[in-house]
Formats: C-alpha cells, sequence, structure tokens
C-alpha cells in the first residue's frame, strides 16, 4: 500500500489508526520475506527495533492520561535512508514520527 501524507490527526485513536496500519505493515513485510529475501531482507536490521518502538508508543498512548509529543521517534535515523523497494511504507513510518514531533491537530479540531 503506498501512502501519501494524511492530514494530522486530532485525536489519539486517529493517531493509534495510524500505528495500527504501520504494524500491520509491518507483519506484511515479515510475509514478504518468506518468498523474497534479496534486497527486503536489509529491513530486518531495523525493522524489528521499528515494531517494538511502535508497539511500545501505542501502549503508551492507550494507558496515558496524557501524552508527550515533541520529538522525532527513535527510528528515524535508521530508516531515514531506506528506499522504498526496502521499507515500501517508510513515508507512512515517517507521518508517524512527524506527528510525534508535531503533536495531534488539535487546532484543526477547534477551528
Amino acid at each position: 500500500m503506498s501512502h501519501l501524507q494524511a492530514p494530522t490527526p486530532t485525536t489519539i485513536e486517529a493517531y493509534i489508526a495510524l500505528i495500527d496500519e504501520a504494524l500491520l505493515e509491518i507483519r506484511d513485510l515479515y510475509d514478504a520475506l518468506d518468498y523474497e529475501m534479496d534486497g527486503l531482507s536489509k529491513a530486518m536490521d531495523f525493522i524489528p527495533r521499528v515494531e517494538t518502538e511502535l508497539q511500545a508508543l501505542k501502549q503508551a498512548l492507550l494507558t496515558e492520561q496524557t501524552h508527550r509529543f515533541g520529538a522525532d521517534l527513535e527510528y528515524m535515523p535508521l530508516i531515514s535512508n531506506q528506499n522504498t523497494y526496502v521499507l515500501p511504507f517508510k513515508l507512512l513510518l515517517t507521518d508517524i514520527s512527524r506527528i510525534h514531533r508535531q503533536g495531534l491537530g488539535l487546532d484543526a479540531q477547534d477551528s
């Protein structure tokens, strides 16, 4: 699935939906690795760390009353130089980190 930059979600639930989409893409990538190792095997160098960070972020969002936004996610240096053949959902991961850095689009909700 290709991903174009989506509007910034205005709720934690919508942000979690993006995280769930990325986690599904990761599962699909694992499935693809079963059939095609050439090139995609490079993803195994970093995808488990990305998956772990997304799962932790989702859990934090589900359990915390408030979540501190304001920084890129730690996986960004791991994915920044990856091409979309190795990481076809790179833009989705970049969006999730951008939202984490900028915060939810609450201004859109208030207008």
